[in-house]
């Protein structure tokens, strides 16, 4: 036999294709429990053995990590910079309520954040 793709690829998707058809019926609903599988570390080891695929989603879970981080401090930045509240006012001074017309939705309501108390700012 001649192969198209390297042998252990191969050998990888023999694995799954005999995983999937011990643990699934034929509608696709599990039937058995992975414990029961005669190999898995040969299935769970499979994505590390792949240098290229395990760098290239590395990277992609190390990027996405970086969007989330900047994504954080964009947020801590914009409350920053939302003023305190005086001291001995209520907090109900933190929000202006405006009542204006309706949108398409039925939302008639704008509230607007004026400024946080020490408590409320901790909070977030």
């Amino acid at each position: 036999k001649k192969f198209v793709m390297d042998p252990s690829m191969r050998t990888a998707q023999d694995n799954y294709k005999a995983y999937h058809e011990m643990m699934f019926d034929v509608d696709g609903n599990p039937v058995g429990d992975f414990s029961e599988f005669p190999h898995p570390q040969s299935l769970c080891q499979s994505a590390l053995s792949n240098f290229g695929f395990i760098t290239a989603i590395l990277f992609l879970w190390a990027v996405t990590c970086l969007t989330e981080m900047r994504n954080i401090e964009r947020l801590v930045k914009q409350f920053n910079r939302i003023p305190s509240l005086p001291e001995g006012e209520s907090v109900s001074e933190m929000v202006n309520e405006k009542v204006t017309r309706a949108d398409n939705d039925g939302n008639d309501d704008v509230i607007e954040l004026l400024c946080l108390s020490k408590t409320t700012r901790f909070s977030i």
